[in-house]
Formats: C-alpha cells, structure tokens, sequence
C-alpha cells in the first residue's frame, strides 16, 4: 500500500494490478494538456518528464485525440458523452460525435477461437464459409461474412478476444476517478460517480451480445407486416453471450445516390418513408433506434429500407411520452408555463432552477419559430436551440431523451440529403395528432384516475405518519425552510393554497369514507334499511372526491 502512495495513486494503491494501466491513462492525460485534470483530483505525475515540451491548451480536439489514444472503452465514453448536450459546450459535443470506432482487425485465428469456444463445435461444421477478411472492425468486435449450412447469406459479429479484460480493467479506472472527483472537486453541475456507473451499465450491456439479440426480436415483432422495413433475422443456435450470428442483408447505401437511381428508388419517398418509420418507432412502439446514421442504413431492391446494428437503442416510459407530447401542444399553444409545468413532471427541471427565467426563453424559442410556414422549419435546428437551453439551465434530460435529441438531428439532416426539400415537422404532425387523439379517449382517462386514485390512498395512508415526522422536527428544533422571494412568489403561493385545499379535501374524503364504513354496522337511524348516518358519510365522501377529481382535472393533471 505505501508504494502505491509513494508513486501518487492514493486510494487507488489497492489496484495495483492496474498501476501499468493508470500510468498509460495519466501520460496520455499530461500530453494532451489536461494534467491539470489530473492534479485537480490528487494524481501525482509518477515519472519524470523525459524532455521538455510546448505548454499544450487542452481544448476538444486534444480531449477526443485522448480520448481515441487511450482505446476502445474511453472511445465509448467520448460517444456517450457527446449525446450530453446538458453537460458539454457545443464545441466538445461537435469534437466528440467524430470520434470514429474503427480499428486493426484482429487475426482470423483468434476470432475462429472466440466462436468455436462460444458455440461447442468446429468452425466448418457451424458454418459452409466464413470470410477471413471482416466486413467492419470496431473497438469491441468485428463482423465476418459467412454461409449456414444450407446456404444461406449471414453475418457474424464476434467479441475480439481479450476485449472485457481490458474494458474491465478501464472501467474500474474510470469509477475510481469519478469517486476522487466527487470527494476534492466541491459541488459540481453533474455526479462524476452517476455518470460512471450508467456508462458502466452502458459498456457491460455492449459486452454481451444477447442483448442486441433480444433488442433486434423485438423491433421484427414491431415491424412485423410492415413491408416497407426489413430487420435482420437473428440465429440464436449460432448465438451467444460473444458471438452473435444475424441474416444478411444486401443493398444500397443510403447516400450512394446512383446506386440509388440505377435501383429506381425515389429519394423523396424514402426520406419521407424513413421518417414515418422512426416516427412510429418513437411515438407508437416507444421503443427507438439510437444510431440512424447513413451506415446503419441500406436501401434493398424495390426501395425497402433495411436496418442495421441494434446496439444503441432505448424505450419511453408511457408517462414520459404522454409528457412530450404535453410539452408539445403547450408549445403550439405558445404556453411556456404549461411547458415548464410538464418538464417538471418528466423531473428534468431541478429544484434549484430559475423557472422564470426559464419560461422567457422557452417563450423566446417559441416565438423565433410560431408562425412561419412549416416548410421554413427545420426539426434540427429546433433541436439544437432546445438543447442550449437545456445546458443553460442546466436541466436534467434522462438518457433516453439525449439519445432520442441526437437521432431525430441525424435524421433530420439524412432526410433533407436525401430530399432538400423535405420537412420532418410535415411528416411529423399526423403522429402528433394521432398520439393526441388517444389520448383523448374514454379509457386512457380512466386509466389516469385511476392511477391518480391510487396515489391519494397512499397518500393518506402515510399522511399520519409524514404528519408525525413534521412534528418530531418542530418539536426539536430541526425543521429549516427554503424561502425564495422573487417574481413568482405570488403565483407559488397560489399554487401551495390550492394543493393544500387539495390535500384537505382528499383527506376529508378519505375520512368521511372510512366514517361511513365504520358506521355502516353499527346500531343507528335507518331509512328503508339503509343506515342514514353511514349513508351520509359516504356520499359526502363521494361528493368530495367528485370535487376533488374535477379540480384535478380543470388544471390539465388528468
């Protein structure tokens, strides 16, 4: 332990069998400019500089230079991190989204090893042929052509050997220098410690390739009839954990134009086809594909469009989209305040917010784009001033929302390659109305009051005892209030007023029906045998909650 000290690791003197590794990460660090990074979280420099060098300004370029020296796991981490517009400037973000995944092969030797160890049995009998030379080669695997036995055209994507002990090992680097970072770095806008472990997550779910598996069933049961998408058919007796093993599908880039022509396929229509599909995707299924780039996507004879690598994908949660689609029509309505309401919902506005602040720009924003001519919108620009806001006010996007920032900014600028005058809001508003119109159905209303009938039992479940807690703290002298004064202070304070009343009224339902429950059997007035007291407890009880519910939804919560 005190040689580890001694050479400046501090805490991370229990990983030595990473030193060699940690030493490479620092030099790499140093020589880009950003050992400053380094001294900030308590890391020595363990070696003498060999000779001197030129002072180096760290900026995005030198960050994504380090970021692709230092290998395949940082490479990801440059990845995700340029979808995190609430995090980085522009400039970084722009730097990041260059970083290219594409290495040496590895020698046909070990990926054969790599499969046959996977799937229990000599190469030549799970396969007629497989191409020696790899059709891609990425920081995590690469992918083989190959024949089934009976002749069918497949692909065979193949972990590299020895890949998780690396990505492993840098994984372990990278949350131990997000735990420094959180212990000597003070308040930060982010958590160092969070964003390592989702990106953990993130890197373990790409070591196991199972779950694209999984992830590429489920968008064929998606698009299951659908003849204008095709997704690969995945062969889970010549799949596993490493290895996973997909039909070919045999086509047309995207942007390979006279590919495109000599095929007779109409970019209009495509970039309009390819727009309803995603479209679907996120606002139907929920459930999106994150990397919609040009190589991700083939045009197949007759203009089918076929989709490719499943490794980056994610879902909304139902509230989530019913939220964005609330954001949208308060946006159409050019109400910021109903906007801001329905962000906090979806809890991507902090508490420490400036929501007032926040409101002007959002009504800024909308009013730079209400009123022209939807032709004269751009879905990627939208996008792009959305995002400077979020990272102004440091508003908290889920992952899933980055990810869906980043494709639709993709597509965007595919669709108008494809057609210049193509317009994804046009495309987009027939889905919007669609989600718009579901919702106003009978049944999802009832779902939501029933959802919202259930959090009011649980509320007054636990009111005694949250009521109990309040009063343990005044008692000790260990209640503190925030008090902010400003502009919106009256208007919060009429909210308080009206979810207290709310609140008291909830209760008195709850007690007027437990009363009326508790009454029903015992020995009272009745008329024709009902009960009167009890009878009236509980119809007041339901009169309450009629009134409860209506004022609920009058304020656009149902």
């Amino acid at each position: 332990m005190s040689g580890a000290e001694g050479v400046g690791v501090g805490v991370f003197g229990r990983r030595l069998r990473h030193l060699r590794r940690y030493r490479e990460v620092l030099e790499v660090l140093g020589r880009h400019g950003f050992a400053v990074v380094a001294d900030a979280v308590g890391l020595r420099r363990p070696w003498p500089r060999r000779r001197p060098r030129e002072p180096v300004v760290p900026g995005p370029v030198h960050l994504r230079q380090a970021l692709e020296e230092l290998g395949p796991t940082f490479v990801k981490l440059g990845q995700v991190l340029s979808l995190r517009a609430d995090l980085l400037p522009r400039e970084y973000l722009d730097e990041l989204a260059r970083l290219q995944d594409q290495v040496p092969p590895q020698p046909f030797n070990a990926i054969r090893a790599v499969i046959e160890q996977e799937l229990g049995a000599p190469l030549e009998r799970l396969f007629r042929d497989v191409d020696p030379e790899p059709l891609a080669s990425a920081s995590l695997g690469q992918v083989h052509g190959a024949e089934l036995p009976d002749g069918r055209p497949v692909v065979v994507k193949v972990l590299r050997q020895g890949v998780e002990a690396t990505v492993r090992t840098d994984l372990e680097i990278i949350q131990d220098l997000a735990r420094l970072a959180a212990q000597r770095l003070g308040p930060l806008p982010f958590d160092p410690v969070e964003l390592a472990d989702e990106f953990a997550r993130i890197m373990r779910r790409e070591l196991d390739y199972r779950v694209e598996a999984r992830q590429i069933q489920r968008f064929r049961r998606n698009f299951r009839g659908d003849g204008r998408i095709r997704i690969p058919r995945v062969y889970v007796d010549r799949s596993s954990a490493r290895v996973l093993t997909m039909e070919r599908l045999r086509g047309a880039r995207i942007t390979d134009f006279d590919a495109l022509e000599r095929m007779g396929v109409d970019r209009r229509r495509l970039a309009r086809t390819g727009a309803e599909i995603f479209l679907k995707m996120v606002l139907v299924d929920r459930y999106f594909h994150g990397d919609p780039h040009p190589g991700n996507l083939l045009v197949l004879p007759g203009g089918q469009l076929g989709l490719l690598d499943f490794g980056m994908v994610a879902s909304l949660r139902p509230e989530l989209t019913e939220q964005i689609a609330r954001t949208f029509m308060a946006a159409v309505r050019q109400d910021p305040r109903g906007a801001v309401r329905s962000m906090r919902r979806m809890g991507i506005v902090p508490p420490t917010a400036d929501r007032a602040a926040l409101e002007r720009d959002l009504e800024d924003l909308i009013a730079r784009n209400y009123g022209r001519p939807i032709r004269e919108l751009s879905l990627g620009e939208v996008v792009a001033d959305s995002l400077e806001m979020v990272a102004r006010h440091r508003l908290r996007l889920p992952g899933e929302l980055l990810l869906l920032a980043r494709a639709l900014t993709i597509l965007d600028g595919l669709a108008r390659t494809l057609d210049p005058g193509f317009n994804a809001l046009e495309v987009a508003v027939p889905f919007a109305r669609r989600l718009w119109l579901r919702r106003l159905r009978p049944g999802s209303h009832l779902a939501a009051a029933v959802d919202d009938v259930q959090e009011l039992v649980e509320v007054t479940r636990t009111l005694p005892e949250r009521v109990d807690r309040l009063l343990e703290q005044l008692e000790a002298g260990r209640l503190t209030l925030g008090l902010r004064l400003g502009q919106e202070t009256h208007p919060a304070l009429r909210r308080a007023e009206r979810a207290a009343n709310r609140l008291a009224l909830a209760v008195l339902a709850a007690g007027l029906a437990v009363a009326g429950g508790v009454m029903w059997g015992q020995p009272s007035p009745k008329l024709l045998g009902v009960p009167v007291l009890a009878a009236g407890a509980v119809t007041a009880s339901m009169l309450a909650a009629a009134v409860l519910v209506w004022a609920i939804w009058r304020s656009g919560r149902l």
